[in-house]
């Protein structure tokens, strides 16, 4: 029994025991893992706190530039020469290729400005080409892109650069002109992305000479888009009787959401959501479509001119009108009457079919007393045909100082030979101080003035409208025309 009770003691101790070495065991583990496990995220905070460290140490500070030139000299990597930069906006790429060819064209651009201008094709220096975006140069929000910027050196790029630009950036950095970049990224066919979009419409004349024919018309596309510079959406045709207020056809009408007659000199806002080009411009405009398709183009409108208080000369009867907007300095007014006026008398005035019918459009300020003081005599004699009378005489002295190459003479005389052109008509010469006579005379001269320039788009001289009495439709076209010419409009319109 006692033997048993020794045994029965020890038992327990060892399972003390066992569960002692256990528990130590197991204690010792958990503390070492512990300790582990605290080496290791102090060893990961110190490496965390080694690499901020050492990016803040070898991260470079960003660059301040001293002005934008320095900021693209530094981007070009071009300490020196002239620099083209192509300026992108948002996600657009430009490639090496497209940089190639943008180089390729702007400097055709700068040897055709030249040319153009002294007639000689120039070497044009080295230069260098890189891009950059809008963003970094604060140029958002342009009509379209890619733009350019040119750092100008004094050579042929900037004699060319500063004669065509859009804004100056800054000394010696300019923003080219849009049009002409329009035209170096259409040349280097490069895709252009538009602020603004727009249908557009042309509006075309109904005459073999004021209709743009069918295969020309998918090129007035391009004409609508380099004017207006916004991506035409949609292209259309319609007759002039769709937009019967616009005076000169062919036109383009633009249908916008957009204001895209915001920034830009040829458009205005004709009503809501469409837009056409100002009414000084619209004669341009036909000139313009006429050299770019290559075709022959004269104006036609359905406005008859203001018929109040004007001289006609031939009967007023005639089946047409040729009404002329003349300054008494402008030579070619003083040709037209001197060479074209006699071969018209012959074949047209004088059998009734034509009359002349004469309209002021003062280009020299210094001439509008003289407009003034004819029409003041007009008035007073009630017979307006005086004006044309009196034009006339000083048109022949004129003409022939002209043609031997002494025209100053009258210019710097033109009071002598206006006052013995008014002596050859009335026999002396006499004032006109009637102010009732004047103040009639001097709004009819602000009229025509008016009506060449916001009617027609005349603003040189000689403008002409040829009108057609019985058709009600004319043509309208500006400077001197030889006798066949006129004889070819005359003669189309007479059998119309």
């Amino acid at each position: 029994m006692e033997r048993s009770r020794r045994v029965g003691f020890r038992k327990p101790s060892i399972f003390k025991d066992l569960i002692l070495r256990i528990s130590r065991s197991t204690t010792l583990r958990v503390l070492k893992q512990r300790k582990s496990l605290i080496l290791i995220a102090l060893l990961g905070v110190m490496i965390v706190i080694t690499v901020i460290a050492l990016k803040a140490l070898y991260t470079p500070r960003p660059i301040t530039f001293g002005s934008i030139e320095e900021k693209l000299r530094y981007v070009c990597k071009n300490p020196r020469l002239s620099l083209v930069v192509v300026v992108t906006n948002g996600t657009m790429k430009i490639s090496d290729d497209d940089i190639k060819r943008i180089d390729k064209a702007f400097e055709n651009f700068v040897k055709t400005y030249y040319f153009n201008r002294y007639h000689t094709i120039p070497v044009v220096p080295n230069y260098t080409i890189c891009s950059i975006s809008a963003d970094e140069l604060n140029l958002t929000g342009l009509r379209f892109y890619p733009q350019l910027v040119v750092v100008v050196a004094d050579d042929v790029i900037g004699d060319a650069v500063k004669a065509i630009y859009d804004k100056v950036l800054e000394d010696n950095v300019y923003l080219l002109n849009r049009y002409a970049t329009y035209d170096i990224m259409k040349k280097a066919n490069i895709s252009l992305t538009f602020k603004y979009s727009a249908s557009a419409i042309l509006v075309n004349g109904t005459t073999k000479f004021s209709s743009i024919p069918e295969n020309k018309i998918a090129k007035v596309k391009e004409i609508a888009e380099r004017l207006a510079l916004v991506e035409i959406t949609n292209f259309s045709v319609v007759e002039w009787s769709r937009y019967p207020n616009l005076t000169i056809y062919p036109t383009i009408v633009y249908i916008s959401k957009d204001p895209i007659d915001q920034d830009n000199e040829l458009l205005e806002k004709l009503r809501d959501n469409v837009y056409v080009f100002k009414k000084s411009l619209r004669l341009d405009l036909v000139d313009f479509m006429s050299r770019y398709l290559d075709i022959e183009l004269i104006a036609e409108t359905h406005t008859k001119p203001n018929t109040t208080y004007v001289p006609i000369y031939g009967s007023k009867n005639a089946t047409l009108y040729l009404y002329i907007y003349e300054d008494l300095l402008c030579p070619w007014c003083s040709r037209f009457h001197t060479f074209v006026v006699p071969d018209l008398e012959k074949y047209y005035i004088f059998n009734n079919t034509l009359a002349l019918i004469h309209k002021n459009l003062i280009v020299h300020s210094e001439i509008r007393k003289f407009h003034e003081h004819s029409m003041c005599l007009a008035l007073k004699y009630e017979n307006l045909t005086l004006i044309i009378e009196i034009f006339h005489a000083f048109y022949d002295v004129y003409t022939a100082y002209l043609e031997n190459g002494s025209g100053y003479k009258v210019i710097q005389n033109v009071d002598q030979y206006y006052r013995k052109a008014v002596e050859e008509i009335l026999g002396h010469y006499e004032d006109c101080n009637i102010s009732s006579l004047l103040s009639i005379a001097n709004d009819v001269i602000s009229r025509d003035n008016n009506e060449a320039s916001n009617v027609y788009g005349i603003t040189g001289t000689p403008g002409f409208v040829l009108w057609s009495n019985e058709k009600n439709i004319g043509f309208v076209f500006v400077g001197y025309r030889d006798f066949d010419y006129m004889k070819k409009l005359i003669e189309y319109l007479l059998e119309l």
